[in-house]
């Protein structure tokens, strides 16, 4: 909370080692009851895993019953139900897997989402098309883009730890796995249920292009930085609320400062920075 953000999206890993429900239950709530003495007066939003299955909606039904949380993030539609399902008043977030592209996924989902994350395969073009023509909408929620971070590309059920034969030591902290290919590594995470998620070999970084992110009237932009520590999300919110700082009052050295920032967070990127789509779109996109 040092860096100065307005609301955390927490998305609490147990181990998979841990079967036994009770455990399971008082777990979450522990990890959940210290993240909110943390966050204070902050928003703590408990992010829901991108695939969910009963077990998962058996022992998030327990906890939500009595958490702490402002609310919930979901990434399909099957969560957001369950979720209303077991709190219908608790307020729901919409995550980068529900792959909101435009306004008629806007519409499809608020309410009852109150705030959705917009695609990272959108480019700044259909991004502004997307919160213009969403804000004509009568129930328009809040919009949201990722600006930083190791973007996941893929989840596999192969657990390339187990295949390893070292007995589930890669959700272990000082542990890093990687899938190489002939340039690039790819960061891999194990979550609880032993998926394997993929991230982008180097992290998205919009720093540079915080003036026209702002001129799109989106709500907010969020930092990717699952995985990365704690002094990773402390910087990196410092330098993003500098760079919105620095947006705000339009000095006459906007671009250079926001320059020094871009320099300041690259030695803090795994695998370096890329604009994502953000600038050139998907290859295959037609003007």
């Amino acid at each position: 909370m040092a860096g100065g953000c307005d609301r955390v999206y927490l998305e609490p890993s147990i181990g998979g080692r841990i079967k036994d429900d009770g455990e399971r239950v008082a777990k979450f709530r522990k990890i959940l009851s210290e993240a909110r003495a943390i966050c204070g007066s902050k928003q703590l939003i408990w992010k829901w895993p991108r695939i969910s299955r009963s077990e998962f909606f058996s022992m998030a039904k327990r906890v939500l019953a009595g958490a702490e949380v402002d609310g919930v993030m979901v990434e399909n539609v099957g969560a957001q139900q369950a979720a209303l399902e077991f709190r219908p008043a608790v307020s729901i977030y919409g995550g980068m897997g529900l792959n909101v592209c435009n306004h008629l996924t806007v519409r499809a989902l608020s309410p009852p989402l109150c705030q959705l994350t917009l695609s990272p395969e959108l480019s700044a073009r259909q991004i502004a098309a997307a919160v213009s023509a969403s804000r004509l909408l009568p129930d328009c929620p809040g919009l949201e883009l990722v600006v930083q971070g190791s973007l996941e590309v893929m989840v596999a059920e192969d657990c390339i730890p187990c295949l390893a034969a070292l007995n589930g030591a890669g959700d272990d902290a000082g542990v890093f796995w990687g899938l190489q290919d002939m340039r690039r590594v790819f960061p891999l995470r194990l979550d609880d249920d032993s998926r394997i998620h993929i991230f982008n070999s180097v992290e998205t970084c919009l720093l540079d292009q915080m003036p026209r992110i702002a001129a799109m009237g989106l709500d907010g932009v969020a930092l990717d930085g699952r995985s990365r520590g704690g002094e990773y999300a402390r910087r990196m919110t410092e330098i993003y609320r500098r760079a919105i700082e620095l947006t705000e009052r339009g000095r006459e050295r906007l671009e250079q400062d926001l320059q020094a920032l871009k320099e300041e967070a690259l030695p803090l990127a795994l695998g370096g920075i890329t604009y994502g789509h953000f600038v050139k779109g998907l290859r295959d996109e037609i003007d």
